[in-house]
């Protein structure tokens, strides 16, 4: 490994005297300046623009399924949860309302935990274990 070819700068105190280590001066700034720079400039949505407001899914764990409801009508798919009440399954497409009515079928005979995340009003996901 080869040596440095140069050395660090020093510097030259006030009093004329070189140091070893370099100084620099900061400025001193006052600490209602820094949070107010730093404050935020809007304020929180009211109750009712949260609640229309497009969001993430919300998520329930441990729960079981003890009901099922469908009819004739394409992409009508229903899975009642214990102790919640009856949820939607998502409408996206024919295969995802079939995957989730057969994946809430399984928990229902098992008897098995589901995770599921529900957005708008929809199950849109389903984990059973």
């Amino acid at each position: 490994m080869n040596n440095p070819e140069k050395t660090p700068p020093v510097a030259i105190s006030t009093n004329g005297n070189s140091s070893n280590a370099p100084s620099i001066e900061v400025p001193s700034l006052s600490s209602t300046l820094v949070q107010e720079a730093n404050a935020p400039t809007l304020t929180p949505p009211e109750k009712s623009e949260a609640a229309g407001a497009i969001g993430a899914a919300v998520w329930s764990t441990d729960k079981r399924v003890n009901g099922l409801y469908t009819t004739f009508n394409p992409r009508n798919a229903w899975m009642s949860i214990a102790g919640i009440g009856w949820k939607k399954l998502a409408t996206g497409s024919d295969a995802m309302c079939e995957a989730m009515t057969q994946l809430a079928a399984h928990a229902r005979e098992k008897n098995c935990r589901i995770d599921y995340a529900e957005e708008n009003g929809l199950v849109t996901q389903i984990y059973v274990w």
